[in-house]
């Protein structure tokens, strides 16, 4: 059911002078040409980004942990909303992204608490494992969090989420429900490091915030 993801859900990262640096997942919108990622894994900045192509062609196929080429387009952002951590991409200099998935934008509204949802990311991609990832979880709760006035809806899946997998799609049959944010945690300052891992981040639930807000910015934008 879910093998095409392999042309939806794609590593993005930023070219340097010694190679791609992964930072995160960002996911092909039904909209043409159009992706959606957390805007704190761009960190607002769309320069010398990209986003890298499948490997596969199918979800099932063996993923070679061993093939390290890497083929890329550069994309720029076409909107961003710290407010919900949204950020939208579209091709940049000449590229356009043609296509788009299948995925209906939903979001978070008529999703129950204990409904099955599907993660698809690429977890440790900070450690260059580029293996795109399905992940089946279950929506623990929903929430609403107050950002400067106003509340914005949220959810919290019950699944360890690692570093890669900001960004990542969360799937309800064939609906967009949510983009993956990270460790649903208290904020706090300072803390220790262990093996590049804080362990603050181990966290056994992961929260999202509601895809509805991608509809919103994409009228916004029309």
């Amino acid at each position: 059911m879910y093998s095409g993801m392999v042309n939806a859900v794609y590593a993005l990262g930023r070219v340097t002078p010694n190679g791609v640096t992964p930072l995160g997942t960002a996911t092909l919108l039904n909209r043409d040409g159009l992706l959606v990622t957390a805007a704190h894994v761009t960190n607002h900045d769309d320069n010398n980004l990209v986003v890298i192509f499948p490997r596969n062609s199918s979800l099932s196929e063996y993923q070679d942990m061993s093939n390290l080429e890497v083929r890329y387009v550069d994309v720029k952002i076409n909107s961003v909303n710290p407010l919900y951590d949204i950020c939208i991409l579209e091709g940049a200099n000449g590229t356009n992204l043609r296509g788009a998935s299948n995925l209906d934008i939903t979001g978070l509204d008529n999703i129950n608490v204990g409904e099955k949802l599907n993660v698809f990311g690429f977890p440790d991609l900070n450690f260059g494992r580029m293996i795109l990832t399905k992940q089946e979880t279950d929506l623990g709760a929903k929430v609403l969090i107050e950002n400067t006035g106003l509340k914005v809806k949220y959810g919290v899946i019950n699944l360890l989420s690692r570093q890669g997998q900001s960004g990542s799609p969360v799937v309800h049959n064939n609906n967009l429900i949510g983009i993956l944010i990270g460790p649903y945690l208290p904020k706090q300052s300072g803390g220790i490091s262990i093996g590049g891992i804080d362990p603050h981040t181990l966290h056994p639930a992961t929260h999202i915030v509601s895809a509805s807000y991608i509809e919103e910015m994409l009228e916004d934008n029309v």
